[in-house]
């Protein structure tokens, strides 16, 4: 009996050594992957939750979870015309610093990730398809909109890419900087000297375009009538960080991604 315990013992104890060594392997190997990220989407249950927090959880509506994602594991979203998915809040709420990060497939027009008017200080933050050429992003404050000439449809046309869009509090002078990467590249950055405050108000994933004016539920109004809805896409591992991205950061989340992509490609063969 006693020896029976003492294997279960060193049983016990070697495999809490080794999901030690686990976890600390993992810190070593994508340390920036995680830090500041206060929201993180992956689908993977059949479920919109925050796997990084206890508030934030998601729901679907217009939508459905697939099989097709970048790495070929868990799950995605598939939205339907005007499909979306509400945070119940903003993650980075108030923040002056932060990142949007997630993969897309089949984008074509429509919003991608958007805020609700914040009367407080008069700006969601978000991106959409403006055109088939065009990137916009509107951020913190109601003026405040930069292009990024960007073709997202040719981009993701049957294939998934990462978009990440940084914005950055330079100074009180000129405080807007917003870099835009696509596959852990930049391919674009502007400046801007409108407060980049984070809103307040719901953010949702996908939905409706709606008219930006001084009503608690107003977005904003592309070249699309108000209440447009976003056309079907795809959508995965949506991350949220209250902190400004370095570009290295962004190459290193990027390979991160496809690293997990090759260890399922190769557990295939």
């Amino acid at each position: 009996m006693t020896k029976k315990l003492s294997q279960l013992t060193l049983l016990t104890l070697g495999m809490l050594v080794m999901t030690g060594c686990e976890k600390e392997d993992k810190a070593e190997k994508d340390p920036q992957v995680f830090n500041g990220l206060v929201a993180y989407y992956t689908f993977d249950k059949g479920t919109c939750e925050n796997q990084v927090g206890t508030l934030y959880h998601g729901l679907l509506a217009g939508g459905e979870y697939i099989s097709d994602t970048p790495n070929g594991e868990g799950q995605a979203l598939s939205f339907s015309e005007g499909g979306r998915v509400s945070l119940g809040g903003n993650p980075i709420s108030g923040a002056r610093n932060y990142t949007i990060s997630l993969w897309l497939k089949d984008f074509q027009d429509g919003v991608i990730y958007n805020t609700l008017y914040d009367q407080g200080h008069g700006g969601p933050t978000f991106v959409w398809q403006k055109s088939r050429t065009s990137l916009g992003y509107r951020f913190g404050n109601n003026n405040g909109t930069v292009d990024f000439f960007v073709n997202l449809v040719d981009q993701t046309k049957g294939r998934w890419a990462m978009l990440t869009i940084v914005t950055s509090d330079i100074d009180k002078d000129y405080p807007g900087r917003h870099t835009l990467y696509l596959n852990g590249q930049q391919v674009g950055v502007k400046e801007d000297p409108w407060d980049c405050y984070a809103s307040t108000g719901t953010a949702t994933l996908g939905g409706l375009i709606y008219h930006f004016g001084n009503d608690s539920k107003s977005v904003f109004l592309s070249y699309r009538t108000e209440g447009y809805p976003s056309q079907p896409f795809k959508a995965d591992n949506l991350r949220l960080y209250n902190k400004a991205l370095s570009a290295s950061e962004v190459t290193t989340l990027y390979q991160y991604e496809l690293q997990k992509q090759k260890e399922k490609s190769a557990n295939a063969k």
